[in-house]
């Protein structure tokens, strides 16, 4: 996508493309992938097997017990204190005394994490008037972009760029600086932690009501009645379902990774969403250990 090129660009990522269908021409890619699956994923209750055989008599819908930030968190230990702790092969040494040996010639940049979310943002073109900026239908303005208005224009064009997965606040970009301004949403109650795709849901289910998908308490109310479809799907046995209900609660790693929880589920007696903190469950399941599977490729 283009967001994708112009974030490689921004952070002086050089990229590649393989063609289609070609695994050859990203065989160590392709060999992280399976070592991932073996002596990660395929250890956890509730995997799916690859091999029919082992499949056999099981059943990974009574087996799954870990939830998606226990997943995070457990990926995590393996990759920092199983994988780049054990010898591999193709190295000749452990992956952790590579990166030592690399990070003692080059020092490892980082990145501001504000500055990352801005660089891996999605971007549009909108108009900024005295209203503010309009943005799948929300309403986004501050104080601060009024000398932008003053400078250029009652009505003028800005790039803005906004995180699918939190729609309570924008990025505008000045025409001339580019620099960049944070926008908050005028509705933060609604918007605030709110996915484009849950927005999505939420405004189709008000057009099919005939209700104005700008009135906060419509939108109030539609979150919650799609929390509770949600509640209704995860209980299902249907893969379909399960699946369609974590989209729309927003059950995803990147969450888990910018706030180290999930969002919470809605009661079915509220009638706004709800503010208390949630923390996720500290239990993580045990790896076991084959001494036999321990060297890398």
């Amino acid at each position: 996508s283009q967001d994708l090129l112009r974030a490689t660009f921004e952070l002086g990522i050089n990229y590649q493309f393989c063609p289609p269908r070609t695994p050859w021409f990203k065989p160590m890619v392709e060999r992280s992938l399976r070592t991932l699956a073996e002596q990660f994923a395929h250890q956890l209750p509730g995997t799916s097997f690859a091999n029919w055989f082992d499949r056999y008599g099981y059943d990974p819908l009574k087996e799954s017990i870990v939830t998606l930030s226990e997943l995070v968190h457990a990926l995590h230990i393996w990759i920092i204190d199983i994988y780049s702790q054990t010898y591999h092969r193709g190295l000749k040494q452990t992956p952790y005394a590579v990166w030592q040996r690399a990070a003692e010639i080059v020092t490892p940049r980082t990145i501001d994490p504000e500055r990352l979310r801005l660089v891996l943002s999605k971007q549009a073109e909108r108009v900024l008037g005295h209203a503010g900026i309009e943005l799948h239908g929300l309403r986004y303005n501050c104080k601060d972009l009024l000398p932008w208005r003053k400078q250029l224009g009652d009505r003028i064009k800005v790039q803005i760029r906004f995180d699918p997965d939190n729609l309570g606040s924008i990025f505008a970009l000045h025409p001339q600086t580019k620099e960049a301004m944070p926008v908050p949403c005028l509705t933060p109650d609604y918007a605030e932690g709110l996915q484009l795709h849950q927005h999505k849901l939420i405004q189709a289910s008000l057009r099919k009501e005939g209700l104005a998908s700008a009135d906060p308490l419509s939108l109030a109310r539609a979150k919650v009645r799609m929390q509770e479809v949600v509640g209704q799907l995860l209980q299902s046995r249907k893969l379909a379902d399960r699946k369609r209900a974590a989209r729309a609660k927003g059950a995803h790693s990147s969450k888990v990774m910018t706030t180290g929880k999930l969002p919470p589920t809605i009661s079915e007696d509220a009638e706004l969403p709800p503010t208390d903190s949630w923390s996720p469950p500290s239990t993580l399941p045990v790896l076991p250990h084959d001494p036999e599977g321990d060297c890398h490729e």
